[in-house]
């Protein structure tokens, strides 16, 4: 057997065997019977002239193997080295960057016993410049995996709560990064992602709060997703579906479980004062594409609530939440009374007397997100009352059979911030 038959064995085993002992030991048998005709000489040069491609193999195989021997001692030796007691902290921060080099070698590295122990270290480790590095370890192969963005997503997500504000800003961008390559039959994972990217909106570093608003921005309103090189075009109804389910991951977190329904969000929230940071910056960009893709992402919800079959409360929140932080989303230039239209009829749903707490508190809930979407929409058309006036008649019969109806409907509007009474008065004007 020539080295060339012996390269071209071994490379149909690599390409065909998915274990990497079984990989190794036919290797080693091969090396084995090469090593004895080298050194008896039977072999004439012809038969022994190797292709550039057939030493890359035997490299390739041969490092690897050599690898796989000395990770573990390799391993345990650097996150060693991770040990604040011992180890002045440039000294750790580039024994963190050498896991870096390990992993890069053989990814399948993270799956080590102590790997993830040895990282978590490091993230909590005094020195801002070792956390930063153990950051970017992680961060650069969770984008690439998804599998281990979910393994890592809640060790990233702590590190958003970091005293440094360069920690922060890095952690924000892996988890954006991460939120856009999990399979979405892990949606839970990513409004757990968008969530912690959310808590930062209110962050006392600014530079963090501009990662934020640039984030959500780009997710919900302009229809390519990403940046540094990570760009994902999403369509207006992929765009609202995002904000949707942040917006219900948030009510659902804010509320009691006592509570037999969730009270409205306010202004001082954390997606309100999101959603108007962005307005703001739309406002000074003084670009008039981005007011026509907010619109579009609100119109997008609206159709949503309307003709999606399943739950239609995520529509709701997510609108309700736009219409705080800017009214005019959902009053389209070319037809201002689309959204009130649509909403409307809504308000003649009452629960059912005899109905599930379950199905009582659903309808109950879709009745006050109905509500506060509307007296928003009202109070800033109320200098064209000549245009509302015929709807808004409707919409007070509709709120009056409600209250008639059914005595939860009284409770449903004593939640809310303006009384029946006044919501009444507005609208008869």
């Amino acid at each position: 057997m020539c080295l060339r038959t012996l390269c071209e064995d071994l490379g149909k085993f690599e390409t065909s065997s998915e274990n990497d002992d079984d990989l190794n030991e036919h290797a080693s048998k091969l090396f084995a019977v090469a090593t004895e005709r080298l050194s008896s000489y039977e072999a004439s040069l012809g038969e022994n002239t190797l292709s550039q491609e057939d030493v890359a193999l035997v490299m390739k195989v041969t490092v690897h193997q050599q690898f796989l021997t000395a990770a573990p001692a390799m391993l345990s030796w650097i996150l060693e080295i991770l040990d604040s007691k011992q180890q002045a902290p440039t000294t750790r921060a580039k024994a963190v960057k050498a896991l870096g080099d390990v992993v890069s070698a053989d990814n399948r590295v993270m799956d080590y016993p102590g790997m993830v122990v040895g990282v978590e270290r490091a993230l909590q480790d005094d020195a801002i410049s070792v956390r930063e590095a153990a950051l970017t370890l992680v961060g650069k192969h969770m984008v690439k995996d998804a599998s281990l963005a979910l393994k890592l997503l809640r060790m990233v997500i702590k590190a958003t709560e970091d005293q440094g504000s360069s920690v922060r800003r890095s952690a924000i961008k892996i988890l954006r990064d991460c939120a856009l390559v999990i399979p979405l039959e892990h949606s839970d994972r990513i409004s757990e992602a968008y969530r912690a990217i959310l808590s930062r909106s209110t962050d006392s570093e600014e530079s963090v709060k501009g990662i934020v608003v640039r984030l959500f921005k780009s997710l919900w309103f302009d229809p390519v997703a990403g940046e540094d090189g990570l760009r994902v075009e999403r369509s207006p109804t992929e765009r609202a579906e995002s904000l949707a389910r942040l917006a219900t991951s948030v009510v659902e977190a804010s509320s009691s479980n006592s509570s037999n329904t969730r009270n409205l969000i306010d202004r001082s929230h954390p997606l309100i004062v999101l959603l108007t940071d962005i307005q703001d910056e739309v406002n000074q960009s003084k670009r008039g594409t981005a007011n026509r893709e907010e619109l579009r992402t609100a119109t997008a919800l609206l159709d949503l609530f309307m003709y999606d079959n399943g739950d239609s409360l995520p529509y709701l929140h997510a609108m309700y939440a736009l219409v705080l932080s800017n009214p005019k989303a959902c009053i389209p230039e070319s037809d201002p009374l689309r959204f009130l239209r649509a909403l409307s009829p809504h308000l003649r749903r009452a629960p059912a007397q005899q109905g599930s707490q379950a199905d009582t508190r659903s309808i109950a809930e879709e009745i006050l997100y109905t509500l506060g979407i509307i007296t928003h929409i009202l109070g800033d058309m109320e200098d064209q009352r000549a245009l509302i006036s015929d709807i808004a008649t409707e919409m007070t019969e509709d709120l009056v059979d409600l209250i008639n109806k059914a005595r939860m409907s009284l409770r449903i509007l004593d939640q809310f911030h303006k009384s029946p009474q006044q919501f009444l008065t507005m609208v008869k004007k």
